[in-house]
Protein backbone atom coordinates (compact mmCIF):
# COMPACT_ATOMS: atom_id res chain seq x y z
CA UNK A 1 0.00 0.00 0.00
CA UNK A 2 0.87 3.55 0.08
CA UNK A 3 1.55 3.60 3.66
CA UNK A 4 4.45 0.53 3.06
CA UNK A 5 1.49 -1.38 5.82
CA UNK A 6 0.93 -5.30 3.99
CA UNK A 7 -2.63 -6.31 5.42
CA UNK A 8 -2.34 -9.95 5.26
CA UNK A 9 -5.77 -12.44 6.55
CA UNK A 10 -5.36 -15.55 7.87
CA UNK A 11 -7.21 -18.07 8.99
CA UNK A 12 -6.58 -20.01 12.30
CA UNK A 13 -8.27 -22.03 14.69
CA UNK A 14 -8.51 -20.83 19.03
CA UNK A 15 -7.63 -23.69 21.12
CA UNK A 16 -10.75 -24.41 23.18
CA UNK A 17 -10.38 -23.46 26.69
CA UNK A 18 -12.20 -21.31 29.93
CA UNK A 19 -10.12 -18.16 31.35
CA UNK A 20 -10.36 -16.22 33.98
CA UNK A 21 -13.54 -13.27 33.70
CA UNK A 22 -14.18 -10.33 36.00
CA UNK A 23 -15.19 -11.82 39.64
CA UNK A 24 -19.08 -10.67 40.93
CA UNK A 25 -20.81 -10.72 43.67
CA UNK A 26 -20.96 -14.15 45.39
CA UNK A 27 -23.80 -15.96 44.89
CA UNK A 28 -25.20 -19.83 45.01
CA UNK A 29 -28.28 -21.67 43.78
CA UNK A 30 -28.60 -18.77 41.04
CA UNK A 31 -29.92 -18.06 37.97
CA UNK A 32 -28.97 -16.42 34.78
CA UNK A 33 -29.19 -16.28 30.86
CA UNK A 34 -27.81 -14.12 27.93
CA UNK A 35 -24.44 -14.29 26.39
CA UNK A 36 -20.46 -13.59 27.08
CA UNK A 37 -20.30 -9.69 26.77
CA UNK A 38 -24.56 -8.96 27.85
CA UNK A 39 -25.56 -11.38 30.72
CA UNK A 40 -27.84 -10.91 33.77
CA UNK A 41 -27.56 -13.22 36.91
CA UNK A 42 -30.63 -13.06 39.78
CA UNK A 43 -32.02 -15.08 42.32
CA UNK A 44 -30.16 -17.73 44.79
CA UNK A 45 -28.11 -16.84 48.11
CA UNK A 46 -25.43 -14.49 48.58
CA UNK A 47 -24.27 -16.13 52.18
CA UNK A 48 -22.61 -19.04 52.48
CA UNK A 49 -24.09 -20.32 55.40
CA UNK A 50 -27.01 -18.32 56.99
CA UNK A 51 -28.71 -18.26 53.50
CA UNK A 52 -29.31 -14.97 52.58
CA UNK A 53 -31.51 -14.43 49.78
CA UNK A 54 -30.34 -12.56 46.85
CA UNK A 55 -32.72 -10.18 44.89
CA UNK A 56 -30.64 -8.48 43.21
CA UNK A 57 -30.33 -8.67 39.60
CA UNK A 58 -26.45 -8.33 38.54
CA UNK A 59 -25.51 -7.63 35.06
CA UNK A 60 -22.41 -8.43 33.53
CA UNK A 61 -20.97 -6.54 29.74
CA UNK A 62 -18.15 -8.96 29.60
CA UNK A 63 -15.58 -6.81 31.14
CA UNK A 64 -17.72 -5.18 34.54
CA UNK A 65 -20.71 -6.02 36.58
CA UNK A 66 -23.25 -3.86 37.12
CA UNK A 67 -26.73 -4.21 39.08
CA UNK A 68 -30.35 -3.54 37.39
CA UNK A 69 -33.33 -4.17 39.61
CA UNK A 70 -34.48 -6.52 42.04
CA UNK A 71 -36.90 -9.62 42.24
CA UNK A 72 -40.33 -9.15 43.63
CA UNK A 73 -40.24 -12.80 45.41
CA UNK A 74 -37.73 -15.03 46.94
CA UNK A 75 -36.58 -17.04 44.00
CA UNK A 76 -33.81 -19.11 46.17
CA UNK A 77 -34.16 -22.24 45.18
CA UNK A 78 -32.38 -22.78 41.64
CA UNK A 79 -34.88 -20.92 39.27
CA UNK A 80 -34.52 -21.65 35.66
CA UNK A 81 -33.67 -18.67 33.42
CA UNK A 82 -33.62 -17.67 29.78
CA UNK A 83 -33.76 -14.63 27.35
CA UNK A 84 -31.53 -11.95 26.82
CA UNK A 85 -30.61 -8.69 29.51
CA UNK A 86 -33.16 -6.60 28.24
CA UNK A 87 -35.89 -9.50 27.73
CA UNK A 88 -35.33 -12.22 30.31
CA UNK A 89 -37.56 -15.00 31.25
CA UNK A 90 -37.35 -16.75 35.32
CA UNK A 91 -39.71 -19.96 35.96
CA UNK A 92 -39.48 -21.39 39.48
CA UNK A 93 -37.02 -21.68 42.35
CA UNK A 94 -39.08 -20.38 44.69
CA UNK A 95 -38.11 -19.61 48.54
CA UNK A 96 -41.52 -20.74 49.58
CA UNK A 97 -44.01 -23.16 48.27
CA UNK A 98 -46.46 -20.52 47.31
CA UNK A 99 -43.68 -18.46 44.90
CA UNK A 100 -42.19 -22.06 43.77
CA UNK A 101 -45.16 -21.76 40.64
CA UNK A 102 -43.70 -17.96 39.42
CA UNK A 103 -43.62 -17.10 36.59
CA UNK A 104 -41.72 -13.53 35.86
CA UNK A 105 -40.43 -11.50 33.12
CA UNK A 106 -37.52 -8.99 33.47
CA UNK A 107 -37.52 -5.86 30.78
CA UNK A 108 -33.37 -4.81 31.73
CA UNK A 109 -34.75 -3.13 34.57
CA UNK A 110 -37.89 -4.08 36.44
CA UNK A 111 -39.20 -7.74 37.30
CA UNK A 112 -42.95 -8.28 36.69
CA UNK A 113 -44.38 -11.41 38.12
CA UNK A 114 -46.45 -12.28 34.53
CA UNK A 115 -48.25 -15.96 35.99
CA UNK A 116 -47.97 -19.12 37.72
CA UNK A 117 -47.13 -22.16 36.44
CA UNK A 118 -49.38 -25.46 36.80
CA UNK A 119 -46.39 -27.34 37.50
CA UNK A 120 -44.17 -27.27 40.43
CA UNK A 121 -40.80 -25.03 40.09
CA UNK A 122 -39.30 -26.11 43.42
CA UNK A 123 -35.45 -27.20 42.34
CA UNK A 124 -36.13 -27.10 38.80
CA UNK A 125 -32.55 -25.54 38.60
CA UNK A 126 -31.03 -24.63 34.97
CA UNK A 127 -34.09 -26.58 33.15
CA UNK A 128 -35.07 -23.68 31.05
CA UNK A 129 -34.72 -22.28 27.51
CA UNK A 130 -35.33 -20.32 25.09
CA UNK A 131 -36.54 -16.50 24.87
CA UNK A 132 -38.94 -14.38 26.94
CA UNK A 133 -41.93 -14.98 24.53
CA UNK A 134 -41.09 -18.75 23.68
CA UNK A 135 -39.89 -20.34 26.62
CA UNK A 136 -39.70 -23.79 27.63
CA UNK A 137 -39.17 -25.42 31.29
CA UNK A 138 -39.86 -28.35 33.26
CA UNK A 139 -38.82 -30.40 36.40
CA UNK A 140 -38.64 -29.67 39.95
CA UNK A 141 -41.51 -30.54 42.69
CA UNK A 142 -44.97 -29.08 43.98
CA UNK A 143 -45.28 -28.74 47.56
CA UNK A 144 -46.43 -32.31 48.48
CA UNK A 145 -42.86 -33.45 46.92
CA UNK A 146 -44.75 -34.66 43.68
CA UNK A 147 -42.48 -33.88 40.62
CA UNK A 148 -43.33 -32.23 37.25
CA UNK A 149 -41.81 -34.01 34.34
CA UNK A 150 -44.34 -32.19 32.07
CA UNK A 151 -42.70 -29.71 29.44
CA UNK A 152 -44.46 -25.96 29.67
CA UNK A 153 -44.43 -23.51 27.26
CA UNK A 154 -44.92 -19.68 27.72
CA UNK A 155 -45.69 -17.92 24.58
CA UNK A 156 -45.32 -13.72 26.58
CA UNK A 157 -48.76 -14.13 27.73
CA UNK A 158 -49.66 -17.83 28.53
CA UNK A 159 -48.28 -21.09 29.59
CA UNK A 160 -49.40 -24.12 27.42
CA UNK A 161 -48.77 -28.05 28.34
CA UNK A 162 -45.90 -29.76 26.41
CA UNK A 163 -44.49 -33.35 26.07
CA UNK A 164 -43.93 -35.27 29.40
CA UNK A 165 -40.57 -36.71 29.79
CA UNK A 166 -39.45 -40.20 28.82
CA UNK A 167 -37.38 -40.77 32.09
CA UNK A 168 -40.22 -39.32 34.42
CA UNK A 169 -39.42 -36.86 37.53
CA UNK A 170 -35.97 -35.37 37.55
CA UNK A 171 -35.36 -31.97 39.47
CA UNK A 172 -32.14 -30.17 39.19
CA UNK A 173 -31.03 -31.11 35.08
CA UNK A 174 -30.22 -28.35 32.73
CA UNK A 175 -31.12 -27.41 29.65
CA UNK A 176 -30.00 -25.50 26.11
CA UNK A 177 -31.43 -24.75 22.76
CA UNK A 178 -34.85 -23.32 21.81
CA UNK A 179 -38.59 -23.97 22.47
CA UNK A 180 -39.13 -26.01 19.86
CA UNK A 181 -35.71 -27.95 19.26
CA UNK A 182 -33.68 -27.92 22.87
CA UNK A 183 -31.92 -30.87 24.95
CA UNK A 184 -31.79 -31.97 28.61
CA UNK A 185 -29.76 -33.57 30.53
CA UNK A 186 -28.56 -35.19 33.71
CA UNK A 187 -30.45 -34.30 37.18
CA UNK A 188 -31.68 -36.36 40.47
CA UNK A 189 -34.03 -38.57 40.13
CA UNK A 190 -35.49 -41.32 42.44
CA UNK A 191 -32.69 -40.31 45.28
CA UNK A 192 -29.83 -40.99 42.61
CA UNK A 193 -28.36 -38.20 39.85
CA UNK A 194 -29.32 -39.51 36.78
CA UNK A 195 -27.31 -38.61 33.12
CA UNK A 196 -31.26 -39.15 30.98
CA UNK A 197 -30.28 -37.32 27.82
CA UNK A 198 -33.27 -35.91 25.82
CA UNK A 199 -34.02 -34.00 23.26
CA UNK A 200 -37.33 -31.91 22.54
CA UNK A 201 -39.26 -31.13 19.08
CA UNK A 202 -41.63 -28.68 20.36
CA UNK A 203 -44.24 -31.55 21.44
CA UNK A 204 -42.32 -34.64 22.41
CA UNK A 205 -39.42 -36.03 23.62
CA UNK A 206 -36.91 -38.37 22.33
CA UNK A 207 -34.27 -40.46 24.28
CA UNK A 208 -30.54 -39.99 23.15
CA UNK A 209 -27.03 -41.29 23.80
CA UNK A 210 -25.65 -40.53 27.18
CA UNK A 211 -23.04 -38.42 27.88
CA UNK A 212 -19.68 -39.99 29.26
CA UNK A 213 -19.03 -37.76 32.04
CA UNK A 214 -20.33 -38.56 35.66
CA UNK A 215 -23.70 -38.30 36.56
CA UNK A 216 -24.71 -35.25 38.23
CA UNK A 217 -27.35 -33.22 39.47
CA UNK A 218 -26.94 -29.14 39.51
CA UNK A 219 -25.33 -29.00 36.27
CA UNK A 220 -25.68 -26.17 33.74
CA UNK A 221 -25.83 -25.96 29.78
CA UNK A 222 -25.39 -23.23 27.18
CA UNK A 223 -26.33 -22.99 23.82
CA UNK A 224 -28.21 -21.28 20.93
CA UNK A 225 -29.15 -24.49 19.25
CA UNK A 226 -30.04 -28.23 20.11
CA UNK A 227 -26.91 -29.10 18.21
CA UNK A 228 -24.37 -26.68 19.81
CA UNK A 229 -25.26 -27.49 23.41
CA UNK A 230 -22.19 -27.11 26.09
CA UNK A 231 -22.70 -29.42 29.18
CA UNK A 232 -20.47 -28.74 32.15
CA UNK A 233 -20.40 -28.41 36.30
CA UNK A 234 -22.44 -30.04 38.35
CA UNK A 235 -22.15 -32.20 41.82
CA UNK A 236 -22.17 -35.96 42.46
CA UNK A 237 -23.27 -35.19 46.15
CA UNK A 238 -26.61 -36.66 47.40
CA UNK A 239 -29.11 -34.06 48.06
CA UNK A 240 -32.84 -34.16 49.30
CA UNK A 241 -35.94 -32.96 46.55
CA UNK A 242 -36.06 -30.19 49.31
CA UNK A 243 -32.63 -29.57 50.38
CA UNK A 244 -30.62 -26.24 49.08
CA UNK A 245 -26.95 -27.10 50.01
CA UNK A 246 -24.20 -28.91 49.07
CA UNK A 247 -24.11 -32.44 50.84
CA UNK A 248 -23.69 -35.86 51.24
CA UNK A 249 -20.25 -38.18 50.18
CA UNK A 250 -19.95 -36.35 46.38
CA UNK A 251 -18.10 -33.70 45.22
CA UNK A 252 -18.61 -30.39 42.82
CA UNK A 253 -17.12 -31.27 39.25
CA UNK A 254 -15.38 -28.94 36.35
CA UNK A 255 -16.05 -31.60 33.36
CA UNK A 256 -17.17 -30.30 29.90
CA UNK A 257 -18.74 -32.06 27.10
CA UNK A 258 -20.52 -30.82 24.01
CA UNK A 259 -23.36 -32.20 22.04
CA UNK A 260 -23.21 -31.74 17.81
CA UNK A 261 -26.74 -33.39 17.73
CA UNK A 262 -25.47 -36.77 17.24
CA UNK A 263 -22.62 -37.30 20.03
CA UNK A 264 -20.60 -36.31 22.77
CA UNK A 265 -17.14 -34.89 22.71
CA UNK A 266 -15.41 -33.92 25.75
CA UNK A 267 -14.05 -30.57 26.21
CA UNK A 268 -11.41 -28.57 28.00
CA UNK A 269 -12.70 -28.51 31.98
CA UNK A 270 -13.34 -25.33 33.47
CA UNK A 271 -10.99 -23.75 36.16
CA UNK A 272 -13.02 -24.09 39.06
CA UNK A 273 -15.41 -27.06 40.30
CA UNK A 274 -18.97 -25.63 41.34
CA UNK A 275 -22.30 -26.66 40.80
CA UNK A 276 -25.74 -23.85 40.12
CA UNK A 277 -23.05 -21.93 38.31
CA UNK A 278 -25.18 -20.15 35.60
CA UNK A 279 -24.50 -21.08 32.00
CA UNK A 280 -24.65 -18.75 28.83
CA UNK A 281 -25.02 -19.37 25.58
CA UNK A 282 -22.69 -19.30 22.73
CA UNK A 283 -22.39 -16.72 20.04
CA UNK A 284 -25.13 -16.39 17.37
CA UNK A 285 -25.15 -19.35 15.29
CA UNK A 286 -22.94 -21.08 17.12
CA UNK A 287 -21.58 -22.09 20.46
CA UNK A 288 -18.30 -20.76 20.39
CA UNK A 289 -18.70 -18.41 23.36
CA UNK A 290 -20.09 -19.09 27.45
CA UNK A 291 -19.79 -18.21 30.45
CA UNK A 292 -20.61 -19.00 34.07
CA UNK A 293 -20.50 -17.28 37.44
CA UNK A 294 -21.32 -18.05 40.90
CA UNK A 295 -22.62 -20.83 42.37
CA UNK A 296 -20.92 -23.58 44.69
CA UNK A 297 -17.91 -24.65 45.40
CA UNK A 298 -17.94 -25.70 48.88
CA UNK A 299 -19.70 -22.32 49.35
CA UNK A 300 -20.87 -19.33 47.95
CA UNK A 301 -18.40 -18.13 45.28
CA UNK A 302 -18.31 -15.06 43.09
CA UNK A 303 -15.59 -16.33 40.66
CA UNK A 304 -16.07 -15.81 36.52
CA UNK A 305 -14.86 -17.94 33.47
CA UNK A 306 -15.39 -17.78 30.01
CA UNK A 307 -15.03 -20.10 26.96
CA UNK A 308 -13.99 -19.67 23.83
CA UNK A 309 -14.42 -22.13 21.30
CA UNK A 310 -14.07 -21.50 17.49
CA UNK A 311 -12.23 -21.24 14.19
CA UNK A 312 -11.21 -17.60 13.44
CA UNK A 313 -10.38 -14.98 10.68
CA UNK A 314 -7.32 -12.77 11.75
CA UNK A 315 -6.02 -9.31 10.11
CA UNK A 316 -2.40 -8.81 10.81
CA UNK A 317 -0.53 -5.69 9.79
CA UNK A 318 2.65 -5.60 8.94
CA UNK A 319 5.12 -2.20 8.26
CA UNK A 320 7.32 -2.88 4.95
CA UNK A 321 11.16 -1.38 5.99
Amino acid sequence: TTTNTHKIQVTGVVTPAWSTGTNGTAMKFNGGAGSRTDSWWSGGETDSSSGTTNYTTHLYNGTSWSTGGSLLNAQNRGPGCCGVSSAGFMYGGGGSWSTAYYLHEYNGGAWTQVGSSAGGGEQAGDNCCGLQTAALYLGGYNPSGVGNNNARLWNGSAESAGGAWNHGTTSHACMAGISTASLSVMGLSGGADVKSAETYNGSAWSTITDPSMTAVQRARMGGITQTTAHLFGGTTGTHGWQSNSHSGSGSCQNAHMSWNGSSWTTQAVMLTAREFGGAMPGAAGGSGFGITSGGTTSGATNTTETYTASSGVYSVSMSAE
